[in-house]
Parts: C-alpha cells; sequence; structure tokens
C-alpha cells in the first residue's frame, strides 16, 4: 500500500513578538492578542502551501484589493471585526477577529508576590477572542472555518509560549448562522480561550504622585460643591 504524503503547514513568529516581550510582561493589551491573531491567520493564506484543504489552495491574503476580475473572487479578507462595515462588505469569504472579555482574578491576598519583592503585584487575566468566518455558501464557511480552527489549535503550543500565555484554548466551532444583514452569506464562529499573569510594581514615586491627584481631585471636588451650594 503506498505511504500518503501528509499535509504540512507552517507558522513564523508574528512581527509584533520577535524582541522577546511577552504580553504578560508589558501592560497587558486585547489589541496586542488580536494583532498576533491576525498576523499568524495572514500567514496561513499569504503562502499557497500552508493551505490544507485542496478546494481552499486558490484562496489568498493581500494586503490591497486585486482590481483583477479572476483573482477577486479568491481574494480574503482578514481584519479586525471593527474595522469592516458589515452592512457593506462585499468581499467573502472574509475572516474577522473580535476581542472579548477579560476577567481580572485574584492570585495572592492583596495581590502582593509571595516571596519576591514586596512592592511587587500580580493577577490573572482570563481573556477570549472570536474569529467570525463569512462565506457565500454553509460549505465554504464551513471550509474555512475548520482551516482556521485546525491552525489556531494546532499551533496553540507555540502561541503560548511566544506570548507568555498559561493556557490558549480553541475549544470549539460553532454552528453556521444567517448573516442577519445578508441571508444570502453564512457565519461561523470559532471561540478563543487564554489566560495569563501579568506583574506590576509600586514605587515611592507612584505613591507620591497618587497621593497628589487624590488631593487634586478632592479639592477640586470641593470646589464643584461649593459653587453648587453644596
Amino acid at each position: 500500500m503506498p505511504m500518503v504524503e501528509l499535509n504540512t503547514t507552517e507558522i513564523d513568529k508574528p512581527e509584533s513578538l520577535k524582541p522577546e516581550a511577552y504580553i504578560g510582561c508589558q501592560f497587558p493589551s486585547r489589541l496586542a492578542v488580536s494583532g498576533v491573531i491576525q498576523d499568524c491567520l495572514r500567514q496561513l493564506f499569504s503562502n499557497t502551501d500552508n493551505i490544507l484543504h485542496p478546494q481552499l489552495k486558490e484562496f489568498y491574503w493581500a494586503p490591497n484589493t486585486t482590481e483583477d476580475a479572476l483573482k477577486a473572487p479568491f481574494q480574503v479578507i482578514i481584519e479586525n471585526y471593527f474595522s469592516v462595515n458589515l452592512t457593506e462588505m462585499k468581499v467573502l469569504p472574509a475572516i474577522l477577529i473580535k476581542p472579548g472579555t477579560w476577567q481580572e482574578s485574584k492570585i495572592t491576598i492583596g495581590d502582593r508576590s509571595i516571596g519576591g519583592v514586596e512592592s511587587q503585584y500580580y493577577k490573572r487575566i482570563i481573556g477570549t477572542h472570536t474569529i467570525t468566518v463569512f462565506g457565500k455558501t454553509v460549505a465554504q464557511a464551513e471550509l474555512f472555518a475548520r482551516e482556521v480552527h485546525g491552525y489556531l489549535s494546532h499551533f496553540g503550543p507555540l502561541l503560548r509560549e511566544w506570548m507568555g500565555l498559561s493556557k490558549w484554548d480553541v475549544p470549539s466551532i460553532s454552528e453556521p448562522e444567517d448573516m442577519e444583514s445578508n441571508l444570502n452569506n453564512v457565519i461561523i464562529k470559532i471561540p478563543i480561550q487564554y489566560e495569563f499573569v501579568y506583574s506590576w510594581e509600586l514605587t515611592p514615586q507612584a505613591s507620591r504622585l497618587l497621593r497628589q491627584i487624590s488631593v487634586n481631585a478632592i479639592m477640586k471636588n470641593t470646589d464643584i460643591n461649593f459653587q453648587l451650594g453644596a
């Protein structure tokens, strides 16, 4: 029986992560996570060899909209969810990245470091993003959703390492739904869940600044109350 040639795909570390600066070591931002996801998905569709499903091989992402009438139906939009007007979006398929809820949780009492520097504090962030795949048909949306899900799931260990996360899960693919503004189009959502710990340090200079801000706020509030006859 002849051996089946395995399909392979590749991923490069996003430019925003080339300097060894983990998300948790900076001031954390949902925009940073969105940027990494967007960069990875653009990599996926920038090289035909990366695409695993044969029916998607002709689709591609490019930074500028093509004017070639033959290529236009195969160009994929990969953008932040809020940078695209969904009611006017004519180019499909599309993959949009939407940041979700971030929730902070305590690790220690008072968030203080245990066994470390007394002025250091820690918190855990539990975050979510949603990838929404738009297709012209159910079949097209299904193929793109599975390709995106597999890519982000299989490279999860690398993404977790690159971003300094303690968790990265792509647990499911939603059922297909009609797009409310255009019933001829289909959407499928892919949720992403992740966690990381970030730290900060309070210095005497920061404490003095905070006290001064508090005093100014109290004084300004007092003036306002006096003017209002409070």
